[in-house]
């Protein structure tokens, strides 16, 4: 079942997409050698010793390409694992806090990280209409959405410091001062460093040597 789970969904697949014109020309070509060497002319053969020995050298370095590239996917994977992390804990914060900050404060809060979350996939992946316009229509005010589309190649970074000065203005009240409060806002600081730890896998350029 998984299987046939995984054929029907790789259409879908981003990284079947991106290289699909490369490994279709690779078909083709091996396809057309072969077929030449049947039909039209025998391609003279040599000993296979050449080959033989570089296949322990082929191995070793598809191996190698093939955990570093596991390594880039799990820093990746323990970075959102981050976000969520944290994400959870803000929330649980405007949940203990609410009457200290104010219901409607904290509300903003929470609909700022959904936000954050969003244009953070966005701006790692593409943007989306449907999406960009419901985090601008349903989790953003309207002055927040107007500034956010003058962010138009960091707007995670707007969410994030629009986080953290709703946070740093809340009123002193209660038990929401002192190192309590210093928390809350290093954990929103912490959910904003991570566009930098994202965006630091994306732009790296996987060496040429790799690619080939």
């Amino acid at each position: 079942s998984d299987w046939l789970r995984i054929l029907a969904e790789m259409r879908e697949s981003m990284i079947l997409n991106r290289i699909f014109i490369i490994v279709a020309s690779n078909v083709a070509w091996a396809a057309a050698v072969v077929l030449f060497h049947k039909f039209v002319w025998a391609i003279p053969t040599e000993p296979s010793t050449g080959p033989g020995m570089l296949k322990s050298a082929l191995g070793y370095l598809l191996v190698f390409r093939t955990n570093s590239a596991y390594n880039r996917f799990w820093e990746g994977r323990k970075i959102w694992q981050e976000v969520v992390d944290k994400s959870r804990q803000l929330a649980r914060y405007m949940v203990l806090y609410e009457q200290e900050i104010g219901t409607e404060r904290a509300r903003q809060v929470i609909r700022l990280v959904r936000a954050y979350c969003l244009t953070l996939k966005q701006h790692l992946t593409s943007y989306d209409a449907t999406e960009t316009k419901y985090i601008e229509e349903e989790l953003l005010t309207k002055e927040e959405a107007e500034s956010l589309r003058s962010w138009k190649r960091a707007r995670p970074l707007f969410i994030a410091g629009r986080l953290e000065m709703l946070l740093q203005h809340s009123p002193f009240e209660g038990i929401f001062r002192g190192e309590d409060r210093l928390t809350v806002v290093g954990v929103a600081r912490d959910i904003g460093g991570t566009l930098a730890s994202c965006e630091r896998i994306v732009q790296t350029p996987i060496p040429l040597n790799y690619a080939r």
